[in-house]
């Protein structure tokens, strides 16, 4: 199924803006939402990770 037009907008505006660049920082919220791996090794996970 094709995806909305309004999805698919706001997906092309993220994709130029921030392909290549790494995330800096990660603030959980609700890290009980993440169950596994623990909180920390999700964030630990994605810090200075490049956005594909």
């Amino acid at each position: 199924m094709p995806e909305l037009p309004e999805v698919e907008t706001f997906r092309a505006v993220l994709e130029q803006e921030l392909c290549g660049r790494a995330i800096e920082s990660v603030e959980l919220k609700l890290p009980t939402i993440v169950g596994h791996p623990s909180p920390e090794a999700f964030v630990d996970g994605l810090v200075h990770r490049a956005i594909q």
